[in-house]
């Protein structure tokens, strides 16, 4: 079999009609992924033959993935910030957070991916497993790591989270804060060092305990995400919730912790304080009682605490500053 260069890799895959290629040159490609709700960003680095390595950085709620491809692919995703929803074999959902990683063949990436925090920051690490493999054996011939092997341990269970622990959590710092000069030949070195780790690692010690939704339960607590977030001056218990939108206490509390990373009224006061914030900078002839209750606070005293709990900051000592939004 004639040897793919990863120009050509990435010529055999199809990333779908809504991701275009916007920049290239010096061993690195730059695509756009497009969507209503926002904008990602991958940058590509060729780092030797069928293998790539691949920033992340996507600031938006959705997007629809139309990747296909019949490669025998190898990727190794890491999430460095945010979060990223994933579908089972079986339609149950489930989420990637801060530190987790996964083993992926991307044989089954078409679909909807939500990112409840709007914002994911990771990386990945693609192997294309023929050239991957026949490099790291030509250049390192007493490298034991089989791609194959890897693939068998890892991909054969299904839906796999796996979280940082301490040789691989290292491994992947490094790659995100690599100093300039013989980048290349660090980068070369920390995916080396990965594989060998992943080789060895018990899959039993790294597992995360993820929970899985079911697609219906998850697409409900959505909804009441978005009537929530809708109008942040208005108060809802978790039983006028639950009543209206038909569905269990338990179940809503878990799944909406579970999909957006914290109970339902520790994310809306966080929304509202990111809101109250914006309209300090943005509206600056707004009253400060005006902005409390915008945000659902009809004493001004106790947005004042809510907001300097959160920031640090009173609401006009924020106004006066030059911090960045939160």
């Amino acid at each position: 079999m004639t040897e793919l260069s990863n120009s050509e890799i990435l010529e055999r895959l199809d990333p779908g009609s809504n991701v275009q290629e916007i920049a290239s040159g010096g061993g690195c490609r730059v695509f756009r992924l497009s969507d209503p709700t926002g904008d990602g960003y991958m940058t590509i680095y060729d780092i030797l033959p069928g293998i790539m390595l691949m920033y992340n950085d996507f600031h938006l709620e959705q997007c629809r993935s139309d990747f296909i491809t019949d490669e025998n692919l190898l990727c190794i995703d890491h999430c460095r910030k945010g979060r990223i929803e994933c579908r089972s074999s079986s339609g149950h959902l489930y989420y990637m957070s801060d530190g987790d990683f996964r083993l992926d063949n991307r044989m089954d990436h078409r679909g909807m991916i939500h990112m409840p925090l709007r914002h994911f920051h990771g990386l990945t690490i693609g192997l294309h497993i023929p050239t991957a493999q026949r490099t790291l054996t030509e250049s390192m011939p007493l490298f034991s790591v089989s791609l194959p092997a890897l693939a068998e341990k890892y991909c054969s269970r299904h839906n796999l989270i796996l979280h940082d622990e301490e040789r691989t959590g290292r491994i992947f710092a490094e790659l995100y804060h690599l100093p300039q000069s013989r980048e290349q030949d660090l980068i070369r070195l920390k995916i080396m060092e990965l594989l060998l780790s992943l080789q060895t690692l018990r899959i039993d010690e790294a597992a995360a305990d993820r929970p899985y939704y079911p697609a219906a339960l998850a697409e409900k607590v959505k909804e009441i995400h978005a009537f929530l977030t809708e109008d942040l001056s208005r108060e809802h218990t978790l039983e006028s919730l639950a009543n209206q939108f038909a569905i269990p206490q338990t179940s809503m509390r878990r799944c909406f912790e579970g999909i957006y990373g914290s109970p339902i009224h520790r994310y809306l006061k966080n929304c509202r304080m990111r809101r109250a914030a914006e309209l300090l900078r943005s509206a600056p002839d707004m009253k400060i009682a005006e902005i409390a209750a915008e945000v659902g606070y009809h004493n001004p005293a106790r947005f004042s605490a809510a907001f300097r709990e959160i920031t640090g900051l009173t609401p006009n000592a924020y106004r006066s500053t030059d911090k960045e939004e939160l």
